[in-house]
């Protein structure tokens, strides 16, 4: 999953927007002080990750937090209203599974956010591929989510009952 080509910019905030392959989706906001004492007195020293959108934006793939908090620190401070970002070339799957590995090694990642993302690659991968692609432990841990989405959302469950492996043969669920 490395890049074929990418680049460090600084990219005015105003063209950044938070890409829907990010798979943080609950809880972004919470605990964003210490975030923002941290970036108001070191700087930013971790770029976000972006990859361009199709209107001149970027969307970003790594960073949402990050993000969240500088915006708030240029409403006050227009040092911040430009951050350093790295652009690549990542396709949607490479860009959830670059995702996946920052938040689950920076800030916990919650069961709603997880969930989605198993599913999407249980239907392509077998679980072993799953759990180590999504940087997850073993497939219980696949099978914990699955298990998740069947129980919080039912009608994925009739979606899941065939799906497509390699080749021609199909999976029973």
């Amino acid at each position: 999953m490395n890049p074929k080509n990418w680049k460090i910019q600084l990219i005015p905030l105003s063209s950044l927007i938070v890409s829907n392959l990010n798979i943080r989706k609950n809880g972004v906001e919470t605990n964003l002080e210490p975030l923002k004492v941290n970036i108001r007195k070191n700087g930013v020293f971790d770029p976000l990750t972006v990859k361009p959108a199709s209107d001149g934006k970027y969307e970003i793939i790594k960073g949402q937090r990050r993000f969240l908090a500088i915006s708030e620190l240029a409403k006050i401070e227009p040092a911040f209203r430009q951050v350093p970002c790295i652009i690549v070339d990542y396709d949607d799957d490479e860009a959830i599974l670059a995702s996946i590995s920052d938040d689950r090694l920076k800030y916990p990642v919650s069961e709603k956010d997880y969930v989605p993302v198993v599913i999407k690659f249980e239907k392509r991968w077998n679980k072993e591929e799953v759990a180590r692609r999504c940087g997850l432990q073993d497939v219980e841990e696949v099978s914990y989510y699955l298990g998740r989405a069947i129980r919080t959302e039912p009608a994925k469950l009739e979606e899941r009952k065939t799906v497509h492996v390699a080749g021609d043969r199909k999976k029973s669920q």
